[in-house]
């Protein structure tokens, strides 16, 4: 046991080091470059990656080591101010920006820590009673059932989970990183006459909008919000017309005009596949056109297809389809009830169809 927590402590020895070397790499970047040329974001590097692999405390020793830094290259490197006081105030307002910062990650990580701890709890449970009907193979049948239950279960719970993160992100988060803005705002145009200063504030003010973006991404991709206001097809309607706006691969949509009445957990589910076919199509296919296809066969069946006109999968691509993405794809047709088919032919494109039973029970 002594061993073990020796071996934590000197791993996150070893992120501080890391991430107090890459500060001062990057002070000393910063004292080169001079006053003209900013590199004050890259010191969010080293503290996320302190903050995240260790603890807060490590984060906010980190925040004030790099704005000390930052003082010290700017006062080297023989930057002018109308006051010395107006330096101390920048590393002041710095230091509070990477205190944010840290506090953020530490939430957000204390959040995915409970989420995965509620999961492993589940799991766990579900262990549990695998082991405890093992040797009743008259209730295999009923068995395999009740994981299927359970696993939708374990599935909603973390869907349900990710939208009550996605709305504290938005909600909370979201608003104070606003309010720095506007602080920011109100600092900048009170301190107009004084360029320096009002540089420095636009820059800070350019983080906190490119934080508020990154937080506005984490929280779609959680939960997307027009999935749970307007439904499936409005969703993916918006996603592709924002990737193609993106990537410039030309995309198209066909659905049934008087749309589908399908479940919540069925809508997530295709959704989810949708997303992680366009990912795996962004990543590996080079292609130039991308065709989703949603359409209602007979006995009530909805057929999903997802193509492409990419350069399709090598002929041994069954030996690889352990991957995470394929796995996760094919967990979620299953759970919504349905299969997951996939067709590939090399310099020839990727189809991937989604077949599930329609269900309108919540």
């Amino acid at each position: 046991m002594i061993t073990i927590n020796s071996n934590k402590n000197w791993y996150k020895y070893f992120i501080l080091l890391t991430g107090i070397i890459i500060s001062g790499i990057i002070g000393f970047l910063d004292f080169r470059s001079g006053a003209e040329i900013s590199v004050s974001i890259f010191y969010l590097i080293p503290i996320t990656l302190v903050a995240w692999y260790t603890n807060k405390t490590y984060g906010l020793v980190l925040s004030f080591f790099s704005a000390s830094i930052w003082l010290i290259a700017e006062i080297y490197a023989g930057t002018k101010y109308s006051s010395d006081a107006i330096q101390f105030w920048n590393a002041a307002v710095r230091l509070g920006f990477f205190f944010t910062t840290v506090f953020l990650l530490s939430a957000f990580k204390r959040l995915q820590l409970g989420l995965e701890n509620k999961v492993k709890k589940r799991t766990e449970e579900l262990s549990k009673e695998i082991v405890e009907r093992k040797n009743a193979e008259v209730s295999l049948k009923e068995k395999s059932e009740k994981l299927s239950q359970l696993a939708k279960k374990i599935q909603t719970v973390r869907d349900e989970e990710n939208s009550k993160i996605a709305r504290e992100l938005h909600d909370e988060l979201g608003q104070s990183l606003t309010a720095i803005k506007i602080e920011l705002a109100w600092l900048s145009k009170k301190n107009s006459n004084n360029i320096k200063l009002t540089e420095n504030l636009v820059s800070l003010t350019e983080i906190v909008e490119d934080t508020i973006k990154t937080v506005q991404k984490i929280s779609s991709r959680l939960r997307p919000k027009l999935l749970d206001e307007l439904g499936l097809f409005p969703a993916i309607e918006r996603y592709l017309r924002e990737y193609q706006s993106k990537t410039g691969i030309r995309c198209e949509f066909i659905f049934p005009e008087n749309g589908v009445n399908i479940n919540k957990q069925q809508s997530t589910s295709l959704y989810r596949i949708f997303q992680e076919a366009i990912t795996n199509i962004s990543r590996h296919a080079n292609a130039t056109s991308i065709t989703v296809n949603i359409c209602i066969e007979k006995n009530n069946i909805l057929k999903m297809r997802i193509k492409d006109n990419g350069s399709g999968l090598t002929a041994n691509w069954h030996e690889r389809s352990n991957s995470l993405g394929i796995l996760g794809m094919t967990e979620r047709a299953e759970m919504a009830g349905g299969e997951l088919y996939i067709k590939s032919e090399l310099n020839n494109g990727t189809e991937v169809s989604a077949v599930i039973p329609i269900s309108n029970k919540n």
